[in-house]
């Protein structure tokens, strides 16, 4: 998929969202639409809609939209194109962006955002340029973090990164001196069609996955990238916990083991979620290797469970001001 397009990099970018050791966790899932790039204000619906698993318990205390460009950036206006629970992003408020990537605030009363469901994602004919390539959305990350006072510790990253070919970056600010504290990490990806399944994926040198990337949250295309439309070219691995406090894979994804019945073109040789141990000093290295370099990793989900009193927590990172206890939630899958 035409690699000139992208600069080779070989620093990572990454901005912290939001770092806190809580008493609760995150859910993430993320969404796409393949729009005719008509320019016309018709609303159209994504074939998959944005879910959230949070505990009934849960309360939801901050909700994430990261959106992903196509490879020439955003159209103008492009938070009037986009529409979750019927309720555009110029709505929210836009927290960070570049010409990759963009994160809004939303706030979930006014969105309706305010606990396990399923909700509808929408882009209008003006949210890209062109069939293919130019400029446009590839697709929407929902990231929800709730509380849950009933629930485990656990220690919540949100990041927005930009990493291309073979890079490598630390995740910091995570608790040290803990003892093998089980952690899901789910990494969401831009730019690269359901063939494109070839980046290794390593966390403090052991590896994850050697097929991530591709198109697992936009509309099936089991063809070859030349044949497909690169409107809604995104991934991420959905991930959430249900009512019983498990970890739990949404909208298809699985953080324990790898997609079965895959293919080299229909983009499930990996889901872009794992789950792993860590046992750190404060910190991770997070490493990819893609020699097409054509598509980037835009942003970073990690949770890990903690024991009370048995970890000390960097928050330094941390761009939100609450330094104490947040609470627990749930969700579910297609």
């Amino acid at each position: 998929m035409l690699c000139f397009l992208l600069p080779l990099l070989t620093t990572a970018q990454a901005e912290t969202i939001y770092q806190e050791l809580i008493w609760g966790g995150v859910s993430v899932d993320a969404a796409g639409v393949s729009t005719p790039y008509d320019g016309s204000d018709a609303w159209y619906e994504s074939e998959s809609d944005l879910v959230v698993q949070i505990p009934a318990s849960g309360t939801v205390e901050h909700v994430y939209a990261i959106v992903m460009a196509k490879a020439s950036g955003f159209l103008d206006d492009y938070d009037e194109a986009v529409s979750i629970h019927g309720v555009t992003l110029s709505e929210a408020s836009l927290i960070y962006e570049t010409e990759l990537v963009a994160v809004f605030e939303l706030d979930a009363d006014d969105f309706g955002i305010t606990g396990s469901a399923y909700y509808g994602y929408a882009e209008t004919g003006f949210a890209e340029s062109d069939w293919q390539i130019g400029r446009g959305i590839s697709g929407t990350s929902l990231v929800v973090v709730y509380s849950d006072t009933s629930g485990p510790q656990r220690h919540v990253t949100v990041e927005v990164d930009q990493l291309y070919g073979s890079t490598a970056f630390n995740i910091e600010g995570l608790p040290a001196d803990v003892l093998e504290a089980s952690t899901v990490i789910s990494l969401g990806a831009a730019w690269e069609c359901s063939t494109e399944q070839s980046t290794e994926v390593y966390v403090d040198g052991a590896p994850l996955s050697a097929h991530a990337g591709g198109r697992d949250d936009g509309p099936p295309t089991d063809t070859y990238c030349g044949a497909q439309d690169w409107n809604s070219l995104i991934t991420q691995g959905s991930f959430g916990v249900d009512n019983d406090g498990e970890v739990v894979g949404i909208d298809g994804d699985e953080p324990n083991y790898e997609p079965a019945g895959s293919s080299a073109t229909d983009s499930r040789y990996s889901d872009e979620l794992w789950s792993f141990f860590y046992s750190g000093d404060g910190d991770l290295e997070l490493a990819m290797e893609d020699t097409s370099a054509d598509g980037w990793f835009l942003s970073t989900v990690l949770m890990m469970e903690v024991a009370e009193g048995d970890t000390d927590t960097d928050t330094d990172a941390d761009t939100d001001t609450d330094t104490d206890t947040d609470t627990d939630t749930d969700t579910d899958t297609d």
